[in-house]
């Protein structure tokens, strides 16, 4: 079976935005998306709507993490109406380790990222990480 073609725009994006290229990002990103952290998110928990408190949420997780943040992505699905991401986020923060299993799973209308949601498998750990390197 072909790979949708989501997935590949998927990962030009991941690439793009971890290399400091974030035009691929902003065009998939429509102009009203809602962009749902799970609770355990720490700074960036919580809905942003918009695409300028998307991206001033994005502003503050990296800063949040240090610019240590990793993906490491085990699978993508897609079809044309979402594309769900399994995968493990990494950073290390004033000599702290994040390391949580999350899934991400973004919702299209005409190509474009309209909502996104994290779910967050290690949701203690990440918050005992959040409270540690708040400290």
């Amino acid at each position: 079976m072909p790979e949708h073609p989501n997935i590949g725009r998927w990962h030009q994006m991941r690439h793009g935005f971890f290399n400091g290229d974030f035009e691929p990002a902003l065009a998939l990103f429509d102009p009203a998306i809602v962009w749902t952290n799970d609770e355990a998110a720490g700074p960036i928990a919580g809905t942003h709507q918009g695409l300028d408190a998307v991206l001033t949420m994005l502003g503050t997780g990296m800063e949040a993490f240090a610019g240590t943040l990793t993906h490491e992505v085990h699978e993508t699905l897609a079809t044309d109406d979402y594309v769900v991401e399994i995968m493990t986020e990494r950073a290390t923060v004033k000599g702290h380790a994040f390391e949580n299993r999350a899934v991400y799973v973004y919702r299209l209308r005409d190509g474009k990222i309209v909502e996104v949601t994290t779910h967050d498998r290690d949701r203690h750990a990440a918050k005992a990480f959040w409270a540690a390197v708040r400290n």
